[in-house]
């Protein structure tokens, strides 16, 4: 009796070829209707905003709604409501963000004061600059290390800066030779 009172859909017929074979011919093959497919997962949004709060990507909004990330990409581009619960989320955690950076420093967090002052007062810090005579550094470079440290410790700077004799590329010689540097022997 179960039998009886089920009732079959008929197939479709189908009656041409898909692929090369049929060029130019249309198909008689019947498209899907959308209800035949699987049903359209269903989100709550205050879930969706919160998710944009935390600033999560798509393939993480995908792992904790339990779906595909093209799923929630798709669902962006197609569904107006899920957007703009995405985005309202996103904008609302980043003004918690920026509202607890200034309280933060109101309080007097001197990195925080700093931090504030470069990102919306366009302060920044004060980078000062010398100039070092390319002659010299070319000189410099035949020293060790400890040996340039110490040619720079001895005046370097002070010799650029006061116009010292800058013979020899700017090296400051010590002699005529100019086997020393402040000191140090050049080779």
């Amino acid at each position: 009796m179960a039998d009886e009172n089920k009732k079959e859909k008929p197939s479709p017929k189908i009656t041409g070829k898909r692929g090369r074979g049929n060029r130019g011919q249309k198909n008689n093959i019947p498209k899907r209707k959308a209800e035949d497919g699987r049903p359209r997962l269903e989100f709550n949004l205050k879930e969706v905003e919160a998710l944009g709060a935390i600033q999560c990507t798509y393939d993480e909004m995908a792992a904790v709604l339990n779906c595909h990330p093209d799923t929630i990409n798709n669902r962006m581009k197609e569904d107006i409501a899920f957007s703009t619960a995405y985005k309202k989320g996103i904008e609302g955690g980043k003004q918690s963000v920026k509202r607890k950076q200034y309280q933060m420093a109101l309080a007097g967090d001197r990195t925080m004061l700093i931090w504030w002052g470069k990102q919306h007062l366009g302060q920044t810090d004060k980078v000062v600059q010398k100039n070092i005579n390319a002659g010299s550094l070319a000189l410099l470079t035949h020293l060790s290390p400890k040996e340039r440290l110490e040619a720079l410790r001895r005046g370097l700077d002070s010799n650029i800066n006061t116009g010292a004799d800058t013979t020899n590329g700017g090296a400051g010689t010590d002699n005529k030779d100019g086997k020393l540097f402040n000191g140090v022997p050049v080779a």
